[in-house]
């Protein structure tokens, strides 16, 4: 474990980490499958990103540890095989009762993320319901976080970054080829939208590659390969997803 969450682990009650375990064990099954040794780290990395990350909600949504415990899972869920541990940009989340527009654009959306006000929002009941069903590749909280890791990679372009650069050239390449086919008409393995372009691939890649492992492996080994590299961490080993320890 890491020196800096020897020291949160110092300073965090017994109840908030009893707390944090109890509430992620039931919602993230992720989570539920790791070490013993390795839920102590995920609990203290998300505690670590709570502290760092503001989190706001609509009237009438009454903001909870819980809620906020959720969404901090799936952002550590994703990043648990990088060292760096929070968002340098996007620490600002605004949670939204219902699906919500945009003055000038056409639709409702259920999140996004906006590189200008630097906010993530997350729509509520479907933040709950990725959770809930857990292997459908549908997840709204590790998509539009996926969408915060390919903004920061492009704003930052030295030791500060998530991902490395050669990995990002790895996937572009296989992922440009699954696009192209998607374009094609092929449906197997992600819905039509992941076409639309290379930033909703990576986030429909993050959300498959967590949530249904096997079956990406099996369709797409050389996409899924990329994506272990990637993130340092391959889902289908559930003790330990992590190539490589830092």
């Amino acid at each position: 474990m890491r020196l800096k969450y020897k020291i949160h682990h110092f300073f965090t009650s017994k109840r908030t980490l009893a707390n944090c375990h109890r509430m992620l064990n039931r919602w993230n099954p992720y989570y539920a499958g790791l070490s013993p040794e390795l839920q102590k780290a995920f609990q203290l990395r998300i505690l670590h990103f709570q502290r760092n990350t503001v989190f706001e909600c609509a009237p009438g949504l009454n903001l909870t540890n819980q809620m906020e415990l959720i969404i901090s899972g799936g952002f550590v869920q994703l990043t648990f095989g990088f060292k760096k541990d929070v968002l340098d940009v996007f620490n600002y989340i605004y949670l939204a009762a219902k699906p919500y527009s945009y003055r000038h654009i056409a639709g409702k959306f259920k999140g996004d993320v906006n590189p200008h006000k630097h906010r993530v929002t997350l729509t509520w009941p479907y933040v709950e319901k990725g959770f809930v069903i857990p292997d459908d590749g549908l997840n709204l909280v590790l998509h539009e976080f996926a969408h915060c890791l390919y903004y920061e990679n492009q704003l930052d372009e030295g030791m500060g970054q998530f991902l490395d650069n050669q990995g990002m050239k790895d996937w572009h390449f296989y992922a440009a080829k699954k696009r192209k086919r998607i374009l094609n008409g092929d449906q197997r393995l992600f819905r039509t939208y992941a076409a639309k372009n290379m930033l909703e691939m990576f986030a429909v890649s993050a959300e498959v590659f967590f949530e249904q492992p096997k079956h990406f492996a099996r369709k797409e080994p050389r996409l899924y390969d990329s994506m272990c590299k990637l993130y340092n961490q391959d889902p289908r080993n559930w003790e330990n997803p992590r190539l490589k320890e830092f």
